[in-house]
């Protein structure tokens, strides 16, 4: 019978070694990947809610895969956030709305207490009470994506009551109006001359008060509340004020 040939001992051995390597080399980037997720996550969280007035804690996901590298090179492909009840100064004291977040190419500095996203994308929801409170009219939403509110007015001593339907929408420079407004009188819709005048009368755009690199890009009227999309550039996300 021919003899049986014996692998060499230092064949035998990388047989065992480097799939027992390969283990514990993925094991431990598979640890550094939820123990840096876990301190990235914490550090943004902290960070955000100490420099940004809300009703609630943040949450803060980070989306990246590979985590070890990201903290390497500081730098993050997509970070999912929530800031709960974010306090909006501009519309008025007390003004608060719920923001989500998606942030892209996100950079860290200054020994990771700086975050900059590169761009993002987001909503917010403001209730039909908090915009008649910021617009200074009673406002609610109506059929068609509209909304509807009353505009008093004097003709010839008399006062008469207008029932105004218009759609939300945008200004260039990102401030809410109404657009394309329709007024009824008692049932008799109002000469195009008499709209006009009374559109001009209306709401005037509103700034949102978005903080700092965050733009409004679209509004939408819903049942729950006038609906905001958002979008940003180079937004420095450790300073939402």
């Amino acid at each position: 019978m021919p003899a049986t040939r014996r692998r060499h001992p230092v064949l035998r051995l990388l047989a065992i070694a480097v799939p027992l390597l390969a283990i514990v080399a993925g094991a431990a980037v598979l640890g550094g990947n939820t123990l840096g997720r876990q301190w990235i996550e914490g550090l943004v969280r902290d960070r955000l809610a100490a420099e940004t007035s809300l009703a609630a804690p943040p949450t803060v996901e980070l989306r990246d895969r590979l985590v070890v590298w990201s903290v390497a090179t500081q730098r993050f492909d997509e970070v999912h956030v929530v800031l709960p009840g974010l306090e909006l100064k501009e519309l008025g004291p007390g003004v608060r709305a719920d923001v989500d977040l998606v942030l892209r190419n996100v950079t860290a500095s200054e020994r990771f207490t700086r975050y900059v996203a590169g761009s993002l994308t987001g909503s917010t929801r403001f209730s039909w009470a908090q915009v008649s409170a910021v617009v200074g009219q009673q406002i609610t939403p109506a059929a068609g994506g509209r909304v509807a509110l009353s505009y008093a007015f004097t003709i010839a001593g008399v006062k008469v009551t207008a029932q105004v339907s218009a759609k939300p929408d945008l200004d260039p420079a990102g401030a809410l109006f109404l657009a394309d407004p329709q007024v009824v009188v008692a049932g008799v819709q109002v000469p195009s001359a008499m709209v006009k005048q009374i559109a001009d009368s209306l709401v005037k755009p509103v700034p949102l008060g978005l903080p700092q690199g965050i733009r409004a890009t679209r509004v939408t009227a819903a049942t729950e509340g006038l609906l905001i999309d958002l979008s940003g550039t180079d937004v420095d996300v450790t300073a939402l004020r």
